[in-house]
């Protein structure tokens, strides 16, 4: 993966990564995450100790929550597509549509 950016915002968005649905649940995940993680950080003169990863308790029900509540802001239905308009643009009109 590929990420760009101030070097403090990605190291504190590294310190701050959080598994949720249910593929959190695969064993393994999170210890491979973290190595994976790692490497990239170090590669990019990060800290490798500053990646944490934090697993949700309740993963199974996290995703939905999250989407629940983005679907609750007022904003979400102008971020939607319609049938009509992925017919008319495309897939791509989501990259114009979807800027907040």
């Amino acid at each position: 993966a590929e990420y760009m950016g101030d070097v403090d915002v990605r190291e504190a968005l590294l310190g701050n990564v959080f598994l949720s649905g249910g593929t959190a649940r695969l064993r393994g995940l999170r210890a491979r995450l973290v190595t994976e993680v790692q490497g990239l950080a170090a590669r990019d003169g990060i800290d490798p100790a500053a990646v944490t990863v934090h697993p949700q308790s309740d993963s199974w029900y996290s995703v939905w929550r999250g989407a629940s509540a983005l679907a609750a802001q007022p904003v979400f239905s102008r971020l939607c597509m319609t049938a009509d308009e992925y017919a008319e643009y495309g897939p791509s009109y989501v990259h114009r549509k979807c800027v907040l």
